[in-house]
């Protein structure tokens, strides 16, 4: 990353973008292809799927990946596996590295086919760094929303019924690396893990197609054996920014991009333990004496025989004093025509050292598959807590019997959360924390009495689970299913979407089965709501699913808490919590997110506090949130000898208007109408006259001014017997201007003018003008011979409307550039407008700079909106 660097301004950039619904319009530069684009199947697929009668029909969300298991790597000998150092394993091998191949590309239209072949050149493609969000790299552009989805208001995908894809605007990423695979590994299976992913991905391996998945933040790993070859190899991905299941990732963060999280690939034998699952429950209400409840999956390959293997167990205390060592899991029978078989086993253990976020003491735990000749063919190591989650009546507490109300208690003991809800940020990376970097957040957690983190709204990096596990922090672990924008509907009980929704309940579990720090389950944030159907919801099922899998952990739903085992709310008044404590509820009361902290709120803290010390039934919750959301980003920089970007940053703006409300909602209906008009500049001043500027700066003979907007009709234009004037931005009267007018006869006209004489280029308005979002691109090509325009293009909504090809001047002007108001001429009615300016120094692109120049006027889509964006190319 360069030196410059400014943390604020990507944040401010797109927390505008977002106030305005204008989230994607900044990032286009091409014009607008065929919505209906339908070359992928992946936005709009069905298929039929064999269940248990739930749900028949789903989206396509993933095409020949392994079942989720927990997070583990296979080791060669016991000692590595004891020491979890998964470098050290001859079975693994990390494919991070910053010499990936990279080539992206606008939209699926315009993905590149066949790049995954050997015949195919990459020679000239860009290398990037993985894990790491492409938009982190200087491709692409990062967009903060909270509500509305990213591509709002520049394509429509329809509502939630329909809940497709973007196709005009939607960066597909292409990556490709070579690889070795070790000789050791001959006659093994071979795995290739991915980590994180946002949002889906094809994989090839050596130009052959292997699979496809959805669900950004969880693992999803491919068989790829019968794809490898000697010597070298390629793995490809085609990764699409946004996927149908994009429509369930509407969470409040920065939308980013790519390979974020480690790539791994590990070889297993033709007989292998698959999976594990270990839960740990007291033998009876003394919270003494432990059973821990161990199931191993063992998978054969290629109908491998298993007859005589046997799982063998030991458990180590954190002193290396061996507990047991004696426990076997013979294989008996493998069902036929099935090629796996789950071991089962209770083992007694008398009085462990218990777990919990105050005393965070773990046992190793080392798992062997041995063959019928007592070879060891896999070792296993996980790091077990000895701990119980239970929902308990309270009973009598301190001196006061509160009956069948119920808390939430560890070993025993009422839990108190004093947690927070986290965003995976890193200011450099992305979405991509490094190790490292995520132990320095517990470890600052630790030292301000934090015991708790909600992962909003995802699941977490592996690594995260196994620090909290070290460092003692509970965890309350977050499905990946957030429909914010239309929760209200989706996706509810909408049959084709139970599927995804359970698949990605079932990805979140069954990874993070093992860890002791996760207490709870979240079914997600933000989507449907409590009023929505019972029948066929998929909360409802995914609830019912969990607990059928995991009785050892309460679930929560803030949005609807018809199918939890606590009531959890998000900001409630102090009186609210009292209330529920007071009323006749039983459910254990958490705040899933209160005490917003972004900014100067957390007023009345202590009060909250008071009652969770008071009230047994209240139990503290997570604030929001941990840290900003800040990633670091490029200072743009001028030319160098131009002076232009210094001097752009200069500029001063005003702006006139009235705050009007819109709504019964005034935090987020109030609007200002009105315009703006910023000093007077040399560097707006766009002429073909004397082009030496008095600081010898040369700029203005080739632009492009674009403009998206969403005008509202002015009082009485209907009506009006005279020309009516809706200026959208210029310089005056006399320079140039573009504008809507209606003439005197009635014609309604897109028009762009410029120089004294009021040379004109008129388009014809589009039908729905008012109330709909338009984009407007006028390009002013000049000619160096002539000092003269060769032709002028106006684009509406991505089609040219009109071209002007007679030579004309263009002349100097001292009238301030406005926006939404004539300058010259104040006394004109505006068009009411909300506009952001950007005034962009280099080529017509964000991908590698930002702006320099930031006006915003108003907070959201209720009047008008609008971009403008105005280029000098290089």
């Amino acid at each position: 990353m360069k030196n410059r660097k400014v943390t604020a301004l990507l944040l401010t950039l797109a927390m505008l973008l977002t106030g305005t619904g204008l989230t994607q319009a900044a990032a286009v530069a091409g014009t607008p292809v065929n919505p209906q684009f339908d070359g992928q199947y992946w936005y709009n697929a069905t298929k039929t799927v064999e269940g248990d009668g739930r749900f028949s029909r789903t989206k396509v969300y993933e095409e020949n990946r392994e079942p989720q298991r927990s997070y583990f790597i296979p080791y060669d000998t016991e000692e590595k596996a004891l020491a979890r150092d998964r470098e050290a394993s001859d079975y693994y091998m990390l494919l991070n590295g910053d010499d990936w191949k990279f080539k992206i590309v606008d939209k699926p239209a315009d993905a590149i086919m066949y790049f995954q072949n050997d015949d195919y050149d990459t020679s000239d493609w860009d290398t990037i760094m993985v894990p790491c969000s492409w938009q982190m790299q200087g491709y692409d552009t990062p967009i903060y929303t909270n509500i509305p989805y990213p591509w709002t208001n520049y394509e429509d995908r329809g509502d939630w019924q329909d809940a497709l894809a973007p196709t005009v605007y939607n960066p597909v990423g292409h990556y490709k690396k070579t690889f070795i695979v070790p000789d050791s590994w001959k006659d093994r299976e071979v795995f290739a893990s991915f980590q994180g992913v946002e949002s889906a991905f094809y994989l090839y391996i050596n130009g052959q197609y292997v699979g496809y998945s959805e669900d950004s933040f969880t693992m999803h790993d491919f068989n790829i054996t019968p794809y490898l070859r000697d010597g070298e190899n390629t793995m490809s991905l085609r990764v699409y920014r946004w996927s149908d299941g994009s429509w369930l990732e509407d969470q409040d963060f920065i939308r980013l991009s790519g390979i974020f999280r480690d790539v791994e690939l590990f070889s297993k034998d033709k007989v292998e333990m698959r999976d594990y699952y270990i839960q740990t429950t007291f033998d009876d209400d003394t919270y003494t004496d432990m059973t821990l409840d161990l199931r191993v999956d063992v998978r054969t390959h290629d109908n491998a025989d298993a007859s005589g293997y046997t799982v063998k167990a030991k458990l180590l205390d954190a002193e290396g004093e061996v507990v047991f060592d004696d426990v076997s899991l013979p294989v008996t029978e493998i069902p036929d025509g099935e090629d796996e078989v789950e071991l089962h086993t209770a083992i007694p253990v008398e009085a462990p050292h218990q777990w919990s976020a105050e005393d965070p003491y773990l046992y190793n735990l080392l798992l062997q598959l041995v063959d019928q000749n007592g070879n060891v063919i896999e070792n296993i190591g996980h790091r077990v807590g000895f701990r119980q989650i239970e929902i308990k009546n309270i009973g009598v507490y301190n001196g006061k019997d509160y009956g069948n109300k119920q808390m939430m208690t560890i070993n025993g003991k009422r839990l108190m959360l004093r947690g927070f809800n986290r965003h995976e940020v890193h200011p450099e990376y992305g979405r991509y924390l490094p190790r490292d970097f995520q132990e320095e957040d517990i470890k600052l957690m630790k030292k301000n009495n934090v015991n708790a983190i909600r992962t909003s709204h995802y699941p977490n990096d592996p690594n995260f689970y196994d620090l909290c596990d070290e460092y003692g922090i509970y965890i309350c672990d977050e499905a990946n299913v957030e429909s914010h924008d239309v929760r209200g509907n989706f996706p509810s009980n909408i049959e084709v979407w139970r599927g995804p929704c359970l698949d990605r309940m079932e990805n979140m579990v069954e990874r993070d089965k093992n860890y002791a720090s996760v207490i709870m389950w979240s079914l997600g944030n933000e989507a449907s709501e409590t009023w929505t159907p019972a029948d066929g919801n998929a909360f409802k099922l995914m609830s019912e699913w969990t607990k059928e899998r995991d009785a050892g952990r309460p679930i929560k739903y803030e949005r609807d808490n018809r199918w939890t085992d606590v009531m959890s709310v998000q900001y409630p008044a102090y009186g609210d919590v009292t209330n529920y404590c007071n009323g006749s509820s039983t459910k254990p009361y958490i705040m899933s997110e209160y005490a917003h902290a972004m900014g100067n709120s957390t007023g009345y803290y202590k009060k909250y506090w008071d009652i969770f010390r008071e009230q047994p039934q209240a139990q503290g919750g997570f604030m929001w949130d941990w840290a900003d959301q800040t990633p670091l980003w490029d200072l743009p920089t001028a030319e160098e000898g131009t002076g232009f970007l210094d001097q752009a940053s200069d500029l001063r703006n005003t702006y006139t208007g009235t705050v009007e409300k819109t709504g019964d909602r005034p935090d987020v209906n109030n609007v200002l109408r009105g315009s703006a008009i910023f000093d007077n500049t040399p560097y707006l001043n766009f002429y073909t006259g004397n082009t030496e500027m008095a600081d010898g700066v040369v700029v203005g003979k080739t632009f492009t001014i674009d403009v998206t907007l969403k005008p509202e009709k002015p009082a009485g234009y209907d009506s009006a017997k005279d020309r009516v004037f809706n200026y959208i931005v210029g310089k005056g009267d006399q320079q140039y201007a573009l504008q809507q007018i209606k003439t005197a006869d009635g014609e309604e006209l897109i028009q762009f003018y410029f120089g004294k004489n009021w040379t004109e280029v008129n388009a014809p308005m589009p039908d729905d003008w008012f109330g709909k979002e338009h984009r407007i691109v006028v390009s002013y090509n000049y000619d160096e011979g002539t000092a003269k325009p060769v032709t002028i293009k106006i684009y509406i909504d991505g089609e040219l409307k009109t071209t002007y090809n007679d030579a004309a001047t263009m002349d100097n002007s001292d009238q301030k550039f406005s926006i939404g108001i004539n300058s010259q001429y104040k006394t004109a009615v505006p068009l009411a407008v909300r506009l952001i300016l950007c005034v962009f120094l280099k080529k017509y692109s964000l991908r590698r700079r930002l702006t320099k120049l930031i006006l915003m006027l108003g907070t959201n889509t209720a009047y008008s909106s609008g971009l403008i964006l105005m280029t000098k190319p290089v």
